[in-house]
């Protein structure tokens, strides 16, 4: 039997193994990737509204005065400031039932990753501080507005995204592949062998064919295996030669007189037979002597079975010394021997 090749490529356990296991690591890294990608998306927006608060209080007092003095000029120098971040889309400072003070303002980005990033941040985050003096005296002057554009964010979100999610995939699929030769190097090789050995076992004397202990497997359920498998063999060898022996005696007790071993009945007719077929193929003649015990009846009633059993195998047994291989003779019945001989050419 050749077990390499009973094997299809595609049933064999190490490639299903192998899709299982990578399939299960491009899940899990894909799964994994996707919440780290979560949870920088939602330190990056924390990240835009803690920016945004830093710039608004920093311009909010300078904001502030402006917005008391009523200086266009002054307000709109330090709004432009601001447009050092290219995150800045509009940024204005407001003052009560009047028009903007000031306002500067840059078109929105045109990236590519815009899209995405929309979805995620939102186009245009706007932010507000009130222009208000400090306790006690509190009057209110005016707002500062902050619009702030979040594809800069979202780019730069994107492409960590992007690392993030092939960098998690390759580490999963990596980490797949090792185990997938850690298991084939401690469980599919020790496999593979333990059964082109079980191949090589003769099915007439399967005890004497042992199964190897896999090195490094003897403590473990993979040695447990191989000592119950060798046990097995051993208890097939053992009842195997046991079978054989019964059936030994069987055919010797269905051939043979169970007292005094003699052919019985059954295989004198037999063997008479094949006499007589050789007999008839070559005009031959034969003899036929029939023995038998006078009174042998009466050595059961003066004495017992056992004495009676006793002198049939005496008999029997001058018999067998006396004729030897020279003729063939059986018990026919109680106290009857037959006499005949073992060819046709043979003579009594």
């Amino acid at each position: 039997m050749n077990t390499e090749q009973d094997l299809n490529l595609k049933q064999k356990l190490s490639m299903k193994l192998l899709k299982v296991v990578l399939l299960a690591a491009f899940c899990l890294g894909f799964a994994l990737s996707l919440i780290q990608i979560f949870i920088d998306a939602r330190q990056s927006s924390l990240a835009i509204d803690s920016e945004a608060e830093q710039m608004l209080s920093m311009i909010r007092e300078p904001s502030l005065r402006a917005a008391y003095r009523i200086e266009p000029q002054m307000g709109e120098e330090i709004l432009t400031g601001l447009l050092e971040h290219k995150s800045v889309h509009v940024a204005a400072i407001k003052i009560p039932d009047e028009p903007e003070l000031a306002v500067v303002e840059r078109p929105l980005s045109t990236s590519r990753y815009r899209q995405f990033s929309d979805y995620i941040f939102e186009p245009i985050r706007i932010y507000r501080v009130s222009l208000d003096t400090r306790p006690p005296d509190r009057e209110h002057y005016g707002e500062l507005l902050l619009a702030i554009d979040t594809a800069y964010y979202g780019r730069e979100f994107i492409q960590r995204s992007y690392i993030v999610m092939l960098s998690g995939l390759v580490r999963s699929l990596a980490m797949a592949l090792l185990l997938y030769f850690i298991y084939t190097l401690l469980l599919t090789k020790p496999l593979n062998r333990l059964i082109r050995n079980l191949a090589k076992i003769n099915p007439d004397q399967p005890g004497q064919h042992k199964l190897p202990m896999p090195s490094g497997h003897r403590q473990n359920e993979l040695g447990l295996w191989v000592r119950t498998a060798n046990q097995l063999l051993d208890s097939i060898e053992r009842n195997f030669q046991l079978r054989q022996k019964a059936e030994e005696q069987i055919m010797r007790l269905s051939q043979y007189d169970y007292l005094t071993r003699l052919p019985n009945r059954r295989t004198l007719q037999k063997h008479l037979q094949k006499l007589i077929s050789q007999i008839d193929e070559n005009q031959q003649k034969m003899a036929i002597l029939c023995l038998g015990l006078d009174d042998f009846k009466s050595l059961n009633a003066q004495f017992n079975f056992n004495a009676a059993e006793h002198i049939l195998v005496k008999i029997s047994d001058r018999l067998r010394n006396q004729i030897g291989n020279r003729a063939y003779i059986g018990r026919l019945g109680e106290d009857q021997f037959c006499h005949c001989p073992v060819t046709t050419g043979t003579a009594l």
